[in-house]
This record gives C-alpha cells, structure tokens and sequence, in this order.
C-alpha cells in the first residue's frame, strides 16, 4: 500500500467519524420528550407540571410535541378533540391515564360528531389506559393516520 493511499484511507475513516459524531449531536432534544399533566383540578392557566396541570384536553393537546407524554389524572374529561400535531418514529406522543381505566373521556355531541378524540392524518400516537364512553359516533377516531397504537383502552 502507498503511502497516499494509506492517508487517504485513514483520512476518510476519520470524516465517516465526524459525520457520524455530528449526526449524533444534532438528534432534537425534542425527541425524548416531556412530561405534561391535565387534572379536572387543574387551571388551563397553568403549566402542565404535575402541580399545576391543565384542566382540559382541549388546552394541552395544541402544546404535544413528538416524544411527549400527556398524563390524564382520574375523573372525567371532555372530548370532541382533534390531535393536530404528529408523533416521530421512536417518538410519539403519548396520552395516558395516571391510573389505568380512571381518565373517561367522554364524546361531545355539540363538537366533531361525538367523537371524543380525533387522530387524523398524523401520525405516531400512543393511547394508553383511558376509558372512552359516549361517542355519538366513535369513541376514538383514528382516519389515515399510521403508527397509531391503542392499549388498555
């Protein structure tokens, strides 16, 4: 081997490194996430934290961004809420109960035909642990979105 070869090699290993550890640093932070609360307690005013949760669905759910987690505390909650905003893969966002089966969302007639949460066209969304009841028509309405996953629901 020649020993331009040699440097060539040992020159392209070493930018295959540096793109690597650049691509590296420029994940978003944004894809791990945060953790936002809503309690029937709460205050729309408030943070989200777990001190100071939202009281509505319909407040939280514009500020959910891929790798989030929202926290629905016990009691019941309106529905008629459209998600706009989508999940990332390896990091969706995530609506679950503090306590599985005690978050009911319940369906809004007044709103979105009765449906008490709406995922269309976004995707990367995970349910976990709510109590659906009262959709006029579907209590969880899933339409051309992918990656949707409902457990324990």
């Amino acid at each position: 081997m020649t020993v331009r070869r040699l440097f060539d090699h040992r020159r392209s290993r070493l930018n295959l490194r540096t793109h690597m550890l650049v691509g590296l640093l420029l994940i978003p932070l944004s894809c791990f996430g945060s953790d936002f609360h809503v309690s029937p307690d709460g205050s729309d005013s408030g943070k989200g934290s777990s001190d100071q949760p939202w009281r509505t669905i319909a407040c939280a759910a514009p500020k959910l961004s891929a790798g989030d987690t929202l926290w629905l505390h016990d009691g019941e909650y309106a529905g008629g809420v459209k998600l706009k905003k989508p999940g990332l893969i390896g990091s969706p966002i995530t609506i679950r109960a503090v306590n599985p089966g005690k978050a009911i969302i319940r369906g809004d007639s007044a709103t979105s035909g009765g449906d008490a949460l709406i995922v269309f066209e976004v995707p990367y969304y995970l349910f976990d642990g709510l109590t659906v009841v009262e959709g006029q028509r579907a209590g969880l309405w899933i339409d051309k979105a992918n990656h949707v996953t409902v457990r324990n629901c």
